[in-house]
């Protein structure tokens, strides 16, 4: 998922990545400013909804959160990948993105 910068300015970025598969995610998940990694990490399990299966895994989530400078076209992209099983099977991962101009 992107998102283009329609101003420049502070945004303030907050990303959660679940992992919403019962059998398990593990996907690497990743947050980055016109290709350059501002965060990277892995989930390893599930997080999402504990009333759906109980949440489990050394890592069912994981945040990131940071207040940036953006430039007008500045592109921030938000990426999962197949982790560390190097498959996509039952990788479902949730992405919770909120993002507020500050200035």
């Amino acid at each position: 998922l992107r998102f283009t910068a329609p101003m420049a300015g502070k945004y303030k970025v907050r990303v959660v990545f679940e992992g919403v598969h019962f059998r398990l995610s593990t996907t690497d998940v990743h947050v980055l400013l016109n290709a350059q990694s501002l965060f990277a990490d892995s989930i390893s399990g599930y997080g999402g909804d504990s009333l759906f299966h109980a949440i489990q895994g050394p890592r069912p989530s994981t945040a990131y959160e940071d207040t940036i400078e953006l430039q007008k076209k500045d592109v921030l992209t938000f990426a999962v990948g197949y982790g560390s099983d190097r498959t996509d099977y039952n990788d479902t991962t949730g992405l919770l993105i909120y993002l507020e101009v500050i200035e």
